[in-house]
């Protein structure tokens, strides 16, 4: 066999052959190992808090309470949206006296408060020993990471301190998105 350049020509017993030249395919090979594991990608949603009443608790009348509940901190990752969203169930007392005289609903005052402040109010007025459900909502943005708080504040406005009205339920999750 002798190489020659492509512009050679072949002598007489000689046959010229052509390299490049496709053939027909062949069976696919098998699957080769799998790679590494990518990083983890960023979280755009979720859960990042989520709390709920201890007990039920007693409101005097004429008197406010801040109510103890479970997982009530959590960390705001920088850039993060969250939605802080609160459900308070309140309970009349048999009696409510307001402006001197027994009334037929118990009025209660309920506050959410985030880091301190207070960033939505809502009012239950539900009839003598019957129950009323309210829900409050916020945002909270944040360049930073941040340390936040929930509370909710719930003030029983019957006159009497004897008037006690009952906090049945409660509780708050904090969606994040971002």
């Amino acid at each position: 066999m002798r190489v020659v350049l492509p512009e050679t020509e072949c002598g007489a017993s000689e046959t010229a052959i052509d390299w490049n030249r496709t053939g027909i395919q062949g069976p696919t090979g098998p699957a080769g190992p799998a790679g590494p594991a990518g990083p983890a990608g960023a979280s755009t949603s979720g859960l990042s808090a989520s709390g709920r009443l201890v007990a039920p608790l007693e409101v005097a009348g004429r008197s406010a309470v801040l109510v103890p509940m479970t997982g009530s901190t959590w960390e705001q990752r920088a850039g993060e949206l969250n939605l802080v969203y609160a459900s308070v169930e309140v309970q009349a007392g048999p009696v409510c006296w307001d402006f001197g005289a027994p009334d037929v609903i118990g009025v209660f005052f309920i506050e959410l408060i985030l880091d301190g402040a207070t960033v939505a109010r809502a009012q239950a007025s539900p009839e003598l020993n019957a129950r009323e459900t309210v829900t409050l909502s916020a945002h909270l943005n944040s360049d930073l990471v941040a340390s936040r708080a929930v509370e909710v504040r719930v003030f029983n406005t019957c006159e009497r301190v004897e008037d006690v009205g009952t906090v049945t339920r409660s509780s708050f999750d904090v969606a994040a998105i971002g």
